[in-house]
């Protein structure tokens, strides 16, 4: 009984992991939008931009001062997820301007996390007052990670520029989780499950905003 929990436990996270990976494969078909979960609402282009090799974290006028750094090391997760460990070496030519960053504005100095906390955000690829950036607008920290996460389904690497694109710009997203309260139960008092098993479900967990 236990190796069939296990196995049923292995599955579902290869398919989360298939998810997370597979994502670059199927980000330049024109028609869909593979972004997980559904936000509530976006509109979207039929333009093509590069991001930068620099691509960098911008948080003027925020509130939220990040103190504990949780913005931070979300930013930089963002990137590797991204990246995917590939090199981006490709060139850029002079008629396509890069993206430099993404600015973060969240309203919210708090970072206490609570049920009924504000989870919600607005992603604007590129913003319209300054294309050079994405607009990242959120109540609360929270929010921002989930706007973070979402960002990273719109990039894809690409094998044949080796840079970083989004496709399909420019795109308006409007989103908040459906239900205040998710989570993933895992019995580890019955079926035991390796730390390192643990970890790449909270990442899982993370990648669909849960």
């Amino acid at each position: 009984m236990m190796g069939k929990v296990k196995m049923g436990l292995q599955s579902g996270l290869l398919i989360m992991v298939v998810l997370f990976l597979g994502v670059a494969d199927v980000k330049g078909k024109a028609d869909e939008v593979n972004i997980w979960p559904l936000p509530q609402w976006l509109s979207r282009g039929d333009r093509r931009v590069f991001l930068s090799k620099d691509f960098q974290l911008h948080t003027d006028g925020s509130k939220y001062s990040d103190g504990s750094g949780i913005l931070k090391d979300a930013f930089a997760r963002m990137l590797d997820v991204v990246k995917l460990g590939h090199v981006v070496d490709g060139n850029i030519s002079s008629s396509d301007k890069p993206i430099k960053g993404i600015h973060v504005l969240i309203s919210s100095p708090n970072d206490q996390l609570q049920y009924g906390v504000d989870e919600s955000y607005k992603l604007l690829v590129p913003s319209p007052e300054n294309p050079d950036f994405v607009h990242l607008e959120a109540g609360t920290i929270y929010g921002a990670l989930h706007g973070l996460q979402t960002f990273s389904q719109l990039c894809y690497f690409s094998h044949s520029t080796r840079l970083i694109e989004v496709n399909r710009v420019p795109w308006k997203i409007t989103d908040q989780p459906r239900f205040s309260y998710r989570g993933l139960l895992i019995d580890t008092s019955r079926h035991y499950q390796p730390l390192e098993m643990i970890k790449k479900v909270i990442d899982a967990m993370a990648y669909a905003k849960l």
